[in-house]
């Protein structure tokens, strides 16, 4: 090793022949070393102009995860100023995976880092080598065999602050990036970095009150940090109203951090704002880190608490990877399916969950899952029961016990699993939604209009849940809860149509009959071709007698689409009804059954028109025909009798 007393000053031709030879002796060496060397040759000049504040690895705080890092290295001003027989060996330590052996710190004790700027420059190389390489331990033992003053003398104090934070000693990193800022209170990088420590150490308040400070000299992406800071103080504090701004503010800086989108997002959450503001922030958090797997399940979690089945088999089915490590996101997928009553989408991914479920608990849970699918609900119910276990996770299980209760026609058994799920599970409001309609099969009125009462105020803006009970309820006759469901649809989107046409049929079943016509006739104003509510008003028209009118209807149906429900036949029943307009009803049928020549109950309708206007031989012919299509056809059997 060269002699410590060699003047730099005296041999700049000198070093820089050295400086060829080691990089000449470099070439055979692997692409790490390479990539390594010449990243110090390349920053060399950049990093000689560098303050203290700009050596730092920024901890993006995030409270119960992994600390994020902003890539960084720093090494000394030049090259030329480093003991390069001993960086050289270093660096091949390094390759050699040896950068924790006692022959490297044998070789930095040889060092005096005060002794002369040469060897201080060398044992900066090594330190910032080792923070480089994340051996945090052994970069912090050299800095340690300095006193306070010599770290600060010789620039080394904000490196020592930092990797004691690196190994989680955060009460003494504290200490020394406080005692920093007292002799350089502007420096931002430090201000981040403790105003990140205070909220680790639950000081919300000394990091408020810092970030507060350091946003009247912060510039650039340190302005950011620190509005992302005060969002994590502000919402730490329960102000999370109050954090969104910041988490805005710091994106307005820095719009391409995923991290601060998704704590935007998780503020919004918390705060109850509107769905699809909630989902868009998720969204540009994971367009901006979509291999973030941590993040794609809080999304997908997010989106299947609300009851956006859609969307959750739209964002895993994209992203997944058929691995082990994908198991949790699988089996939401799975339910997601089943909630969306895709099951043959849900038996592809259970055989990915097959193939790679290795757990004891999970691999039950899959069974019950492929049970359900089969339709062996006995089976789902007694399997899943045996996994119950006391302060388990039993969400799952609870939820598919109840769904297959609820297969088996026994609502109250169904109610009693739903009523276990814990009310900060995901699968909550989907059990709600279950025990509401379980509730309607058990004739208990007022506890479904209850249950979905409750349901829709924690889901104000998923109208399509409401939407579906509504639906569910009219087809059990629950009218009153039909409606009370409809209307919360409509309270979200009053100028959907199919809302308001479902409000039209529960207030008709509801005896409203007059309200209806007027309700029907805004509606087809306002959507003169809207062919179900059409359809509807005929049929109403025809229950009150109003013939001519639900056929000039009919009529207007017709022109938009003559296969839609089978209008013509209606019309054609409806001419048929009377002798004055029975002639009409030929062409009708005839342009029916031209289209749809094996409908057999059109086909004996159309021998009975026949047969009625003595069209004889032309009804035999088609009785004939009904004979080869269905020999045992109780219609046409009946037409034979009569007229034959």
């Amino acid at each position: 090793m060269p002699s410590s007393n060699i003047n730099p000053s005296n041999g700049n031709s000198h070093h820089a022949d050295r400086t060829k030879d080691k990089i000449a002796n470099a070439i055979p060496l692997t692409f790490g070393f390479l990539a390594l060397l010449g990243l110090i040759l390349l920053g060399q000049d950049f990093l000689s102009k560098r303050k203290p504040e700009s050596s730092t690895i920024i901890l993006a705080y995030e409270q119960g995860e992994q600390k994020e890092e902003v890539d960084y290295y720093q090494v000394v001003n030049t090259l030329a100023d480093i003991d390069l027989d001993l960086a050289y060996s270093i660096i091949k330590q390094f390759i050699k995976g040896n950068n924790n052996s006692q022959k490297l710190i044998e070789q930095v004790n040889a060092l005096n880092p005060t002794e002369d700027n040469r060897n201080l420059k060398t044992f900066h190389f090594v330190v910032q080598s080792l923070l480089h390489k994340k051996d945090h331990a052994m970069a912090l033992s050299l800095l340690e065999k300095l006193s306070d003053k010599e770290r600060i003398d010789n620039d080394l104090d904000f490196t020592y602050a930092l990797l004691l934070s690196k190994v989680d000693d955060n009460k003494k990193a504290t200490i020394q990036f406080y005692n920093f800022l007292q002799r350089e209170p502007t420096n931002q990088a430090a201000v981040v970095n403790l105003g990140l420590l205070y909220l680790q150490q639950d000081k919300y308040q000394k990091a408020l009150d810092l970030f507060q400070n350091g946003l009247t000299f912060a510039s650039g992406s340190h302005k950011a940090k620190m509005y992302a800071g005060l969002g994590d103080a502000k919402f730490a504090l329960g102000l999370q109203l109050e954090s969104i701004d910041y988490y805005k503010k710091s994106i307005e800086y820095r719009p391409t951090h995923s991290l601060t989108w998704r704590k935007l997002a998780r503020a919004e959450k918390a705060t109850s704002q509107p769905i699809n503001i909630v989902i868009l922030s998720y969204q540009k958090a994971f367009a901006l880190s979509p291999k973030n797997s941590s993040l794609q399940i809080e999304f997908a979690n997010y989106l299947f608490e609300k009851m956006k089945h859609t969307k959750v088999t739209r964002l895993l089915k994209k992203n997944l990877i058929q691995s082990k490590a994908s198991i949790k996101e699988r089996i939401l997928l799975v339910v997601s399916y089943i909630e969306r009553r895709r099951l043959a989408n849900a038996k592809k991914q259970l055989g990915y969950l097959k193939t790679h479920t290795t757990r004891k608990l999970r691999k039950q849970q899959v069974k019950g899952l492929d049970y359900y699918l089969q339709r062996n609900y006995q089976e789902v119910i007694a399997l899943l029961k045996a996994t119950l276990k006391k302060n388990r996770n039993n969400n799952l299980a609870y939820y598919f016990i109840g769904r297959s209760y609820q297969k088996l026609g026994k609502p109250k058994n169904s109610l009693v699993y739903f009523g276990k799920i814990d009310n900060v599970s995901i699968y909550y409001n989907s059990a709600q939604f279950r025990a509401g309609l379980a509730s309607i099969e058990s004739n208990n009125s007022p506890q479904a209009e209850n249950i979905f009462e409750q349901l829709f105020s924690r889901l104000p803006q998923n109208d399509e849940i409401a939407y579906s009970v509504a639906k569910l309820a009219y087809a059990k006759k629950d009218y009153t809860v039909a409606y009370s469901a409809i209307s919360r649809a409509i309270l979200t989107l009053p100028e959907k149509k199919q809302y308001r046409l479902m409000e039209i049929k529960i207030r008709w079943k509801m005896g409203e009959r007059k309200n209806v016509f007027t309700l029907l006739s805004d509606l087809l104003d306002k959507n003169p071709s809207y062919k179900p509510a059409l359809y509807r008003l005929s049929n109403y028209l025809l229950q009150a007698n109003r013939i001519d009118e639900s056929a000039i209807t009919l009529k207007k149906l017709i022109e938009l689409d003559p296969d839609y429900s089978k209008t013509q036949l209606k019309l054609a029943r409806i001419y048929f009804s009377k002798k004055s307009s029975m002639q009409q009803a030929l062409p009708l049928v005839e342009a029916y059954l031209e289209r749809k020549s094996a409908d057999v109950k059109a086909r004996s309708f159309y021998a009975q028109i026949l047969c009625t206007l003595k069209l004889i031989e032309k009804c035999k012919q088609q009785l004939d025909l009904i004979d080869k299509l269905d020999p045992n056809n109780k219609e046409a059997s009946s037409i034979k009798s009569f007229y034959f």
